[in-house]
């Protein structure tokens, strides 16, 4: 497991010139959203053009945010196509109504195809954890991204020395997964083996994979 400390270059530490992965899905716990972000930032320096989407749940950022207008798939292609000429990143996906602060969805299935095109690259949350730094998948985890040829797989740094039920994802999970109780406080081992399991951040990669520790976990976009 690699760490990310705040001023590395997260390009550099997943490798990324060795296969220039076109579709990359981001998943586990402890700053999946922060770590997306600045993907894009990096690869915007770059010249790409950078599309940012979800499989499960994001909240709304500040900028860069193209809703998916359900019925005017076309004229949303569009508008994406222009934020991405302007500022080189967009995000889009169905807004969930209702929600506070405002979440967006996926975007339907039958659309996901064309979204890379759209795009030099193409990032995609793929896990939930409520904010937590260190979770284990669910039955129905994670919700990979089809063609995705890279899987980042992110536990917060901060759980180390931290009582699982405070610091976990459905704590249940974890104890059991790490063969333990609610109240065992993770170590770097124990995220190691959440990290390198199939039954952990590895589950249903079928693709390149990179583990990273991450010492850089706020949410703020």
């Amino acid at each position: 497991m690699k760490i990310l400390r705040p001023k590395d270059s997260v390009l550099a530490l997943i490798e990324y010139e060795k296969n220039r992965p076109h579709i990359l899905s981001v998943v586990g716990a402890g700053g999946k959203t922060t770590l997306i972000f600045r993907l894009a930032e990096e690869f915007k320096k770059q010249g790409l053009r950078v599309l940012i989407v979800t499989t499960t749940k994001m909240y709304v950022p500040d900028r860069f945010y193209v809703p998916w207008e359900e019925g005017r798939e076309r004229k949303t292609e569009e508008k994406i196509r222009l934020q991405l000429l302007r500022e080189g990143i967009a995000v889009t996906g169905r807004t969930e109504v209702g929600t506070h602060p405002e979440k967006f969805l996926e975007v339907p299935e039958e659309y996901q195809e064309c979204l890379s095109l759209l795009c030099d690259v193409l990032l995609v949350e793929a896990d939930g954890s409520r904010q937590k730094p260190v979770k284990v998948p669910a039955e129905h985890e994670p919700v990979l991204f089809s063609g995705t040829e890279l899987v980042i797989g992110v536990l917060g740094m901060k759980s180390v020395g931290q009582r699982i039920k405070d610091v976990a994802h459905r704590p249940e999970d974890v104890a059991a997964f790490l063969q333990t109780d609610v109240e065992h406080q993770i170590t770097r081992e124990d995220l190691r083996k959440i990290a390198e399991s199939p039954q952990g951040l590895k589950k249903g990669v079928n693709c390149a994979f990179v583990a990273v520790g991450n010492e850089y976990e706020s949410e703020v976009l």
